[in-house]
């Protein structure tokens, strides 16, 4: 979880770094961001623990 921070903050960096902008955007920005990924990996993993319990 510490090294998918660090990775976002680099490129959320990246990405601003023509740009001024203030904590609290950056904040919201990074929690939107997460929760896209979490929701990416969520919907990926569903059907591969729906087989798996089938398996066993």
């Amino acid at each position: 979880m510490k090294k998918l921070n660090e990775i976002i903050s680099k490129q959320l960096s990246l990405y601003n770094a023509h740009t001024i902008i203030n904590d609290e955007s950056f904040a919201i920005t990074k929690v939107k961001f997460l929760l896209i990924i979490k929701r990416t990996i969520n919907y990926s993993f569903f059907p591969l623990r729906k087989l798996t319990l089938i398996f066993l």
